[in-house]
């Protein structure tokens, strides 16, 4: 074409996803029968390890793919060393890695152990959900730390990785929509996000319920700031489309 042979394209963005925690697992459990004389919660001469579905992998993964990117996915217990090799492995692979899980304010929060102090830098914001956040660099390659609670994580990817990826500052992606309804109240401890929809005629309103399933079917994030004031129809609030 135009007389060139070739041209010169940008691959797109690569990012790696640590989602941390010995509980998690990709397959719902379901454990096999005790043995005779043995009590029902035993398995296998053992006490079956409470388990919870890994729904941050597939949430992440699909987002990160809606965002132009391509996603890397990696699952790692509670193990600092092997969050270390694995973030050694990805460095090498990678343009950003996000971590989900271990690092709360515990005694025993896997990245926390593995990076505080050296690589990453911990903060709780004043944010609910997604207070629990992080950042730092390892062998160059940035990193984003998020909680491991669903909704959390997502609204962390929505607000802070978009954000990077589009390379606009969190302030500039808000803009003013008309609250429809119905009236909330904010907290005096922080900001509060929830998802909200769209109306017939251009307001939003709020889902009924803030799980993760609400967030990832809602057009929008409505964010109510830190206020002991209620929110009503007709008042106007930020919103971050989703």
């Amino acid at each position: 074409m135009l007389g060139h042979e070739s041209v010169e394209v940008e691959r797109p963005v690569r990012i790696g996803l640590v989602i941390t925690g010995d509980e998690l697992r990709s397959k719902p459990y379901a454990p096999a029968f005790a043995a005779v004389g043995e009590p029902a919660s035993v398995v296998d001469g053992r006490e079956p390890t409470p388990l919870i579905h890994n729904s941050n992998l597939p949430m992440l993964s699909a987002a990160v793919s809606a965002a132009g990117a391509v996603p890397i996915e990696r699952s790692c217990g509670d193990d600092p060393a092997q969050l270390l090799d694995i973030l050694g492995e990805l460095s090498e692979r990678v343009d950003l890695i996000i971590t989900t899980g271990g690092i709360s304010a515990g005694a025993y929060e896997v990245v926390r152990q593995g990076l505080e102090g050296g690589r990453s830098t911990f903060h709780h914001l004043a944010l609910r959900p997604g207070g629990p956040q992080g950042h730092g660099r390892f062998d160059g390659v940035p990193l984003l730390h998020f909680p491991g609670t669903p909704a959390g994580a997502f609204l962390s990817f929505h607000l802070f990785a978009v954000s990077l990826l589009a390379a606009r500052p969190l302030r500039e992606r808000w803009r003013k929509a008309v609250f429809a309804g119905p009236e909330l109240s904010g907290i005096t401890k922080g900001v509060t996000l929830i998802p909200g929809g769209y109306t017939a005629g251009g307001g939003v309103v709020r889902t009924p319920r803030s799980r993760l399933r609400d967030y990832s079917g809602a057009d929008v994030i409505i964010r109510i700031p830190r206020s002991t004031a209620e929110v009503c129809p007709g008042d106007i609030v930020d919103v971050l489309e989703c």
